[in-house]
């Protein structure tokens, strides 16, 4: 289901979506992956917001949710309120250029979930790993994590099962 986008027509090669109300719903990866298997999330995006500006989520804000500028600029994947990982901030997320974004979900195992900008992995700037991630609630919803919107465009959006060599397979999407 596509909410509040504008039609979309022959000119359009993205989704743009304006950080108020645009979004993706879907059915896809409505469950979360059993332990010791990944999901792989991939796709290019360009933005010019400096705050926190929501990317993707499975529910909520807290629930395999994804921002780019959340906390002092930084990058976060958000799986429950004591379930966290920022990685160090990027200009990629914030400046007006084409960049391909790769994330792997590592099902309560914080510590294998990585991030790839443009082929190279990303490194971690804080964890929070206290509990249990939280379930999946709804498939992924494309520009909106909790009641936070996207601003900024989205295209190619794709999700992979395990892959038996990450650095390569997030180096190959960019390519």
């Amino acid at each position: 289901q596509i909410y509040a986008l504008p039609p979309l027509n022959d000119n359009t090669r993205s989704l743009i979506l304006d950080g108020t109300n645009d979004h993706l719903v879907t059915q896809v990866d409505a469950t979360a992956q059993p332990n010791n298997e990944s999901r792989y999330i991939s796709w290019w995006s360009k933005s010019t917001k400096t705050t926190s500006n929501a990317v993707w989520d499975h529910g909520d804000s807290n629930i395999g949710a994804f921002r780019f500028n959340h906390d002092s600029g930084r990058p976060i994947l958000y799986m429950a309120d004591s379930v966290l990982r920022y990685w160090v901030d990027t200009p990629c997320q914030d400046d007006g250029a084409w960049h391909h974004w790769t994330v792997r979900i590592k099902y309560n195992d914080l510590t294998g979930c990585e991030l790839w900008c443009d082929g190279v992995k990303q490194a971690v700037s804080a964890d929070a790993n206290s509990g249990s991630m939280n379930t999946y609630t709804t498939g992924i919803r494309i520009g909106r994590a909790g009641t936070g919107y996207f601003s900024g465009s989205i295209d190619s959006f794709c999700i992979w099962g395990e892959v038996s060599n990450p650095e390569e397979f997030a180096r190959a999407l960019f390519n």
